[in-house]
């Protein structure tokens, strides 16, 4: 795989400011994954990695109930986990 460009802080949060309103507080995790899988990759296949799409992610407040930050690791394998019928 080939390296990811390191994103600055402001683009993280514009990427967070772009995901914000795809988000509800009402919304579940794996069901919202799935619907937003086609973004997600897209982002992955340009030059976004995965660390910095968790990172945005949970800047803009997509999380589990726990509130647990994501990692690229878990980030990763709950999309395609998600994807799993």
């Amino acid at each position: 795989m080939s390296r990811k460009r390191i994103h600055t802080e402001a683009e993280i949060e514009s990427l967070a400011e772009m995901l914000r309103p795809l988000w509800r507080q009402s919304d579940v995790v794996r069901p919202w994954l799935r619907q937003h899988y086609g973004m997600l990759l897209e982002l992955v296949h340009g030059d976004w990695s995965w660390a910095a799409i968790a990172r945005a992610m949970t800047l803009a407040g997509i999380t589990y109930s726990t509130g647990k930050a994501w990692d690229a690791d878990w980030l990763q394998s709950e999309v395609y986990r998600a994807r799993r019928p």
